[in-house]
C-alpha cells in the first residue's frame, strides 16, 4: 500500500479509508467524523499492542515537531492509535511520489499511495536512520533465523531496504560504522 496520504488542507489525512464506500457502516463514519481533528495531518497508525512504539516515536520527534500528537481512541470494540503532525507529515511526504488510489477518506477525499524516492537518501546517516526506522516498525528477531524485515504492503519500502542492506554488505563493516 505504501504511505497513504490525502492532501486536503485543513482536514485529517485519514487512514480511515473506505474500500469501497458502499461497504462502510454509516454509524462508524459518523463517529470517525465527530472524532476527527482537522488541525493535524496523518503520520502513521498503530495497533493497540504497538502503543509503546508510537510513544517512542513521539518522544524522539516531539521536540523537533512540536505539533506531533498521539491520538488513542476506542470505538465499541475497536481501538486505534495515530500519530499526527502537519510539519512531520509534510517532511515525510517529501520522500515519496504519490499516485491516486481507488480509496477515499471518510470525507470523500482521494487517498494517494506513496512510492519512496530512493534518491532522497544520500548520506550514510540518512540510510542508516531509514533502516533503523524500518526495523523498528517492521523488524523481528527469530532465535532460529536471526533478524528479518516483513513489509508485504509496501513494495517500494521493501525494495529500498533490500538495496541498502546489499549496499552495506558490499562494504567493509569498519568503513560503514
Amino acid at each position: 500500500m505504501g504511505h497513504e496520504q490525502s492532501f486536503t488542507v485543513g482536514r485529517d489525512s485519514s487512514s480511515f479509508s473506505i474500500k469501497p464506500l458502499k461497504e462502510f457502516n454509516p454509524d462508524v463514519l459518523r463517529q470517525f467524523m465527530e472524532n476527527a481533528n482537522g488541525a493535524y495531518q496523518f503520520v502513521d497508525h498503530y495497533y493497540p499492542d504497538e502503543k509503546n512504539l508510537a510513544l517512542l516515536i513521539q518522544s524522539l520527534f516531539g521536540n523537533k515537531f512540536p505539533d506531533l500528537h498521539l491520538i488513542d481512541r476506542r470505538y465499541e470494540d475497536r481501538q486505534w492509535i495515530r500519530l499526527q503532525s502537519a510539519s512531520l507529515s509534510e517532511r515525510i511526504s517529501s520522500y515519496y511520489d504519490y499516485d491516486s488510489s481507488s480509496s477515499v477518506s471518510v470525507f470523500l477525499d482521494t487517498i494517494y499511495s506513496g512510492i519512496l524516492k530512493p534518491e532522497r537518501l544520500q548520506t550514510l546517516r540518512q540510510k542508516l536512520s531509514f533502516l533503523a526506522g524500518a526495523f523498528l516498525r517492521n523488524g523481528y528477531q527469530s532465535e532460529a533465523d536471526g533478524y528479518y524485515l516483513s513489509m508485504p504492503n509496501s513494495p517500494s519500502k521493501a525494495k529500498l531496504c533490500s538495496s541498502l542492506l546489499k549496499e552495506f554488505a558490499r562494504k567493509n563493516a569498519r568503513q560503514v560504522w
